[in-house]
């Protein structure tokens, strides 16, 4: 399977068209497309949260012991002494990062669920929830924002599976298709609950038809189509802003 680096490169490239695409063909401010290529790119390193040992799943617990520490602390600045409070924002940490880490280590298999399609979906959906529903994002703008995260991730299963094929030796390994697919025959129940919070995230997430309406219009891509390629000489726009 692709490394971490080859991950990140993959996300960032991909991330970075699409979200260049976009800043040719829409009227958003840069800073929002800004963040759409970042969360891309989150996207693309997703799926080795299942991973005991992997980069973001440690950045991600240690982020998360150090949130969960201060916000114990300043719920208790009132009732407890400093020391008091040094001893909780401690233990909080300790609680996330040693105890709630072990158990997820201990239930999540890397190449499992969370390398699957569904749980790209998931991410998107999730995504596209939380931007609408708690950072009071525009409908559209969010579902840009989950599209960024699951076409991500997405290209992390893809870089698994080309990497699962030896082109020199000509010969397919045995991690091919444990990333690109729909489920897993072997834990069919924990698929089963994939799909279900599918169904669960899409009943709650804003509606889908004004993101799709602008998406399927042809009309949305007439300014893109007329810029991919140069009128003229190419980089005239570049060179001018140089001489002058």
């Amino acid at each position: 399977m692709a490394d971490f680096k080859g991950h990140l490169v993959g996300a960032s490239l991909v991330s970075g068209i699409a979200a260049t695409a976009l800043a040719m063909g829409s009227t958003l401010p840069e800073s929002t497309i800004l963040g759409f290529f970042s969360l891309g790119v989150v996207g693309g390193l997703l799926p080795d949260i299942d991973s005991d040992n992997s980069i973001p799943i440690r950045i991600g617990f240690n982020v998360l012991s150090v949130i969960a520490a201060f916000l114990l602390v300043f719920s208790f600045t009132d009732q407890l002494s400093l020391i008091e409070l040094l001893l909780l924002g401690l233990a909080g940490f300790a609680l996330i990062r040693f105890g709630v880490f072990s158990i997820f280590a201990e239930v999540t298999v890397h190449r499992g669920l969370i390398h699957s399609i569904p749980a790209a979906a998931i991410a998107g959906l999730l995504t596209t929830f939380l931007a609408h529903s708690i950072f009071a994002v525009q409908i559209i703008p969010a579902w840009l924002a989950g599209t960024f995260v699951a076409g991500g991730f997405l290209v992390h299963l893809i870089l698994d599976e080309i990497y699962s094929v030896d082109l020199l030796g000509r010969k397919i390994k045995r991690s091919f298709g444990t990333a690109f697919n729909l489920g897993s025959l072997n834990n069919l129940l924990g698929t089963a609950g994939l799909y279900l919070a599918i169904a669960g995230l899409y009943h709650v997430c804003p509606d889908w038809r004004p993101f799709w309406q602008m998406a399927s219009d042809p009309g949305t891509y007439l300014t893109l189509e007329s810029r991919i390629w140069p009128h003229g000489v190419w980089f005239a726009g570049l060179l001018d802003l140089l001489v002058s």
